[in-house]
């Protein structure tokens, strides 16, 4: 968004993300709610269909209990992109990326639930390795 000169959108993105990450430190949730909710259900809706009849029809989602492993890297990659576009990480936002660094240098060949949350068992998945 900073690219395309759009400052306030990506000052107030960056700043929304970073308070949703401070809210479950040292875990990262692969989505959070529009106010930063970390609590979104998940239910079926059986009186609906879905594109072309298809079901179930879900509101909510259940991927913001998994555990996945990209998340850490794309908010790494983040911080790293504000700073190579111009804008600066005060200490606290400096400090949450050195935590989360660590952290993920711990996790990384650890199982996850993968970018596009299966509903089974976790595992190695090759693009959460490389984001982490």
């Amino acid at each position: 968004m900073k690219k395309l000169g759009l400052l306030d959108v990506t000052t107030a993105f960056f700043s929304f993300v970073m308070q949703a990450a401070e809210e479950t430190l040292p875990r990262l949730l692969p989505l959070y709610g529009i106010g930063g909710e970390t609590e979104l259900p998940e239910y079926e809706v059986e009186h609906f269909e879905g594109y072309q009849g298809s079901s179930p029809v879900r509101i909510g989602n259940k991927a913001v209990e998994q555990h996945q492993l990209d998340v850490y890297g794309q908010l790494l990659d983040l911080m790293y992109s504000s700073c190579r576009l111009g804008g600066r990480l005060d200490d606290e936002v400096r400090e949450l990326g050195v935590r989360l660094s660590d952290y993920v240098a711990k996790q990384w060949r650890k199982p996850d639930a993968g970018l596009w949350e299966p509903r089974i068992d976790e595992r190695r998945y090759t693009h959460s390795a490389i984001m982490a």
